[in-house]
């Protein structure tokens, strides 16, 4: 009988020893299985933020194509008037597009003095034309100090355009 006691207290040792290593390795596995899970998921969720950004880009390249394509200049629109306000550093352009073509027109105003030969360049404006459209105004922002030292108040200025580049 001693013998069989001995034999079933292995048994017993070896079956507890898998049931222990089974209840330590099972919540192991199970926990490294669900981290490979979330970093795939991580993975396929960093590749489709890529994948759109990259469409983004290609759609923002693709879309600065066609407005490059559809530039306009201020020649092709024939006459303007222009005005100019020392007081506010701001200039004013008008025009009429009497033809079909729509686009976008980029202008930049030169200020000068003739007696003094002194220009003010102002930013660089665009402006969406549309198709037969009237009375397009575009506002022109000179640099104060510059259109100061330029046109003095009681000086007389012209306000001339050109296509910014």
């Amino acid at each position: 009988m001693l013998w069989i006691e001995r034999i079933e207290r292995g048994a017993r040792v070896v079956l507890w020893l898998a049931l222990a290593s089974a209840a330590v390795i099972a919540p192991i596995s199970y926990i490294r299985q669900r981290k490979a899970e979330a970093e795939q998921r991580e993975a396929a969720r960093v590749q489709a933020q890529a994948e759109a950004a990259k469409k983004a880009a290609e759609d923002l390249a693709e879309k600065e194509e066609r407005k490059t394509e559809k530039s306009l200049s201020l020649a092709a629109m024939g006459r303007y008037m222009t005005s100019l306000d020392t007081s506010t550093a701001t200039g004013n352009l008008w025009f009429t597009n009497a033809s079909p073509r729509a686009g976008v027109i980029c202008v930049v105003g030169v200020a000068g003095n003739p007696g003094t030969q002194k220009t003010s360049l102002s930013l660089p404006a665009c402006h969406d034309v549309p198709a037969y459209g009237s009375a397009i105004h575009v506002p022109l922002m000179f640099a104060g100090a510059d259109l100061k030292d330029a046109c003095p108040p009681q000086g007389a200025c012209r306000l001339q355009m050109k296509d910014a580049p």
